[in-house]
């Protein structure tokens, strides 16, 4: 149980409003919203009436705000090239959106444009990227306390085919990890990958 708040509706009686939350054994978790109204009766102040409802399913935006703390500017601190990160929320706050830029010095390789939100079908969150060089992928993604793991195919321009395990890990507003393992191209394996990204 959860209390979300108490009020006096006058010197004997309160109204007392939050959630509860019951688990089965397998796991499955099924919440309610509760009002209880509350008459003091020989100094305590025992349940006069309660009224219950099943609370209501999270938006997509609340689902997705999990990942609040991605949104800003972030820069890779390592390996030869840059790569620069912009994630904003899109209009209604159910969407995030993040342009990337890959960079060799002064030139720029490679931008991307990425759409995360809500799967609420499979209840998880995905994500669609698409870059500058015609390539397209997807990806879905798992959490583990501060660290979301995104399983991610793509198709190149050119038809080729990859995929990769990515592992983003959340240290602090300024900083989090990323890791790119069990990665493919065209089925056969590719080196792993470590970045570290700061934000701006």
């Amino acid at each position: 149980m959860q209390v979300d708040s108490v009020r006096p509706l006058d010197s004997s009686l309160y109204e007392e409003k939050g959630t509860t939350t019951v688990t089965s054994p397998s796991g499955d978790k099924q919440s309610s919203s509760y009002t209880a109204i509350h008459v003091k009766k020989d100094g305590q102040w025992p349940i006069s009436r309660l009224f219950e409802f099943p609370a209501a399913d999270p938006t997509p935006g609340q689902q997705l705000s999990q990942l609040a703390w991605m949104v800003g500017t972030w820069k890779d601190r390592g390996g030869s090239t840059s790569v620069d990160t912009q994630a904003d929320w899109a209009r209604g706050n159910n969407f995030i959106t993040r342009t990337l830029k890959v960079s060799q010095g002064d030139d720029v390789l490679l931008e991307g444009w990425q759409i995360i939100g809500w799967d609420p079908i499979e209840n998880r969150i995905r994500s669609w990227i698409f870059d500058s060089d015609g390539g397209y992928g997807q990806g879905v993604w798992t959490r583990d306390g501060n660290r979301w793991l995104v399983k991610e195919t793509r198709v190149s321009a050119d038809g080729s085919e990859s995929s990769a395990e990515q592992t983003l890990t959340y240290v602090d507003q300024d900083h989090c990890t990323y890791e790119s393992a069990n990665r493919t191209l065209n089925g056969d394996l590719q080196p792993k990958s470590t970045r570290s990204k700061l934000i701006e």
